[in-house]
């Protein structure tokens, strides 16, 4: 809990830094790029991260063989996707500078997943506040990259400040991975990748690809949609929506394990999964109304220039139970091994809200955005839950 709420303090300042120091426009092309790096670093490491944190935590005798493999894949697939998202984001994006795709691509698809795959071999062996403190160095150093910004460049670019955004991340990741390496000490193996091993990465790569490319998505079509100026006001709200979600995720995260025992038929709390839904609808509900209510504050802490993202930070009080429900569904249905139901709904969701934003956007602006992204989460828990109460005897047993 102390380092999520640590994690909660830097992000929070984070982007109230970038929002201030970067203005509305320059924040909100920043994000809306990362954001389409983020959504597909999830095939980063090809889902062999994801594996290793799901064996681990059944049989702790494969972290030697699950870290190499993983380490061996991050390598080949960061050089394949930075090309891929420099390649795309020209096209997409046709003014950006190449220098600032590539500070962003280096940043989310090599530094970024490196540090979820320390939390992941943490979380593994039940290690949920090293865990936890890996982002926290991440967001630390994106911090200092803002605080930064005014000592390189006077006039705030975006250039200069995606070469600190770049040079935090990977300094960052290259501390807790050591310093990971050092605590776990994963024993020398031979990172043989066959066709099991990739095939399995594969399938878990999909659902993680799927998940982050849900929550990061929705701001490069809002920069594509409606440019540099209305992404920034979307973008502010959804980040202050989404920082009220971090305790679930930190929930979520300290029971993954459990999650992956159970199932594989490992002996589980019998009230494990009632709990955790009567904890992340309560919690929901609570952080919905506090968010309604204090909306209009957001322009006070980021600036009198963000005032239109009010009315969708308050459409956004909806989407917090909706995200809260949706994520402890979706790790539900990743530990008790129900991924093709999970991916088809999040193809599905991704899909509705990809077009439900290109239709709103150009006619409601930043509320319009804010109304896709909560009908999309609303609709993905609902499907999500469904196979969860399908399978609920066999979860309970």
């Amino acid at each position: 809990m102390a380092w999520n709420i640590a994690r909660l303090a830097t992000q929070l300042a984070w982007v109230i830094l970038m929002a201030r120091t970067l203005g509305v426009e320059g924040y909100g092309t920043f994000s809306g790029v990362a954001g389409l790096a983020l959504a597909i670093s999830g095939l980063a490491g090809a889902g062999l991260g994801l594996r290793l944190y799901q064996d681990v935590a059944r049989t702790p005798e494969l972290l030697g063989i699950r870290w190499a493999q993983a380490v061996r894949a991050l390598a080949w697939s960061g050089a394949l996707l930075c090309l891929g998202f420099m390649l795309l984001g020209s096209m997409v994006y046709p003014g950006l500078s190449v220098e600032v795709l590539a500070c962003i691509a280096a940043a989310e698809l090599v530094g970024t997943p490196m540090v979820v795959h320390v939390a992941f071999a943490y979380a593994a062996h039940g290690r949920m506040a090293q865990a936890a403190a890996a982002p926290v160095v991440l967001s630390c150093g994106r911090v200092l990259a803002v605080l930064a910004l005014p000592l390189v460049a006077s006039d705030g670019g975006m250039r200069a400040y995606a070469l600190l955004h770049v040079l935090a991340t990977l300094l960052g990741a290259g501390l807790v991975w050591r310093r990971c390496r050092r605590q776990l000490s994963p024993p020398a193996a031979e990172a043989m990748l066959d066709r099991g091993a990739l095939g399995e990465g594969v399938r878990l790569s999909a659902i993680w690809a799927s998940g982050l490319a849900l929550g990061a998505v929705d701001k490069a079509v809002a920069l594509r949609e409606g440019g540099g100026e209305l992404a920034g006001q979307y973008t502010a709200a959804n980040r202050f929506a989404s920082l009220l979600t971090l305790p679930v995720d930190a929930l979520v995260t300290a029971v993954m394990p459990r999650l992956f025992r159970a199932g594989a038929g490992q002996p589980s709390h019998p009230w494990l999964l009632g709990g955790l839904l009567a904890a992340a609808l309560l919690y929901g509900l609570v952080a919905g109304g506090m968010l309604w209510s204090g909306a209009g504050l957001l322009p006070g802490v980021v600036g009198a220039d963000f005032g239109p993202a009010v009315p969708a930070l308050r459409v956004l009080a909806l989407y917090v139970p909706a995200y809260c429900l949706r994520i402890l569904g979706a790790n539900i249905l990743l530990g008790y091994g129900w991924i093709r139901w999970r991916l088809a709904s999040e193809l599905l969701v991704l899909a509705t809200m990809v077009v439900l934003m290109a239709w709103w956007i150009p006619r409601r602006g930043a509320e319009g955005a804010a109304w896709a992204l909560v009908i999309a989460e609303g609709l993905l828990a609902l499907l999500l839950w469904v196979r969860v109460f399908v399978g609920w005897p066999r979860a309970k047993a």
